[in-house]
Formats: structure tokens, sequence, C-alpha cells
């Protein structure tokens, strides 16, 4: 006799929330992306050749003019002196969603980005090597630092 396997409900809940998340791109957040050409747009892949031929790390901010903790962090964080000059050790590529083109909604879907400001920084092989939101600029640059 041969027994039939059940799954309660609320396991097939998960299974089903987990399932939802990886398709709509929380796989980024778990395996993280990759800094390397596509074909899809030509600034992405531009930004890969340089970061390539200089063999500098890569950093990706993803904003928007609209967005009230992206004028935040580039007023407060991004334009300080300190961090300014962590950021030139980067091949930097700045994805803006004010009107977003299909090309910057193709690379926000591609990097998981569900919320702005994003930070992605880039390690020299082209993978993922983390992410910042708002944060102070003492922590931008201690986390832009640990990056080369």
């Amino acid at each position: 006799m041969e027994r039939e396997s059940y799954i309660p409900w609320q396991a097939q809940v998960a299974i089903a929330i987990v399932g939802i998340y990886l398709v709509t791109g929380g796989w980024t957040r778990i395996f993280g992306t990759k800094f390397e050409a596509t074909g899809e747009d030509p600034r992405w892949d531009r930004a890969v050749e340089v970061s390539q031929a200089t063999k500098q790390p890569g950093l990706v901010l993803v904003t928007a003019d609209w967005c009230g903790g992206c004028q935040w962090l580039r007023n407060n964080v991004l334009n300080q002196p300190k961090v300014r000059a962590e950021m030139a050790h980067y091949t930097l590529l700045k994805v803006d969603m004010t009107k977003p083109t299909p090309a910057a909604i193709a690379i926000s879907r591609k990097l998981g980005v569900d919320s702005y400001p994003t930070v992605i920084r880039y390690d020299q092989d082209g993978h993922e090597a983390g992410r910042k939101q708002i944060t102070s600029a003492d922590n931008m640059t201690d986390w832009l630092r640990s990056g080369y």
C-alpha cells in the first residue's frame, strides 16, 4: 500500500512565497549580480569595458530626482569630499529612474532593485560585493574603501 505524502498548507504558502520572491528578482539578493556586458544597454556595456580595462571595481547608483532619499544621499553623502575620493577608485554608472528609459528599467530589474537609492558595489572580477541604501558619509567611505 502506497502512502500519500501530505504537505501542510502553511508549507505550501511558504513555498509559493519563496517561488514568487525568486521569480521577481529576489534571487539577486541571495546570489548577487554580475557587472558584465550584456549587449542590451551601451552605457552599461561601456562601463563594464572601462572597469575591465582599468582593473577598477564597479559602482552602480540607481537613483531618481523625485526620490527624497536619493536627494538626501546625494546632498549629504555622495557630495562629501571623502566619499568622492573613495568613489574615484571605481568605475561609476548612474542608472537614472527619474523618467526611466526601457534600458534603465531593464537594468533595474536585472539588478533586483526595488527601492531607491540603491548603490551596488562590484569587485574587480565583476561579482557583486555589496549594496547600500541610506547611510552616513563615514559609513559609505568605509564601505567603499573595503571594496578595492
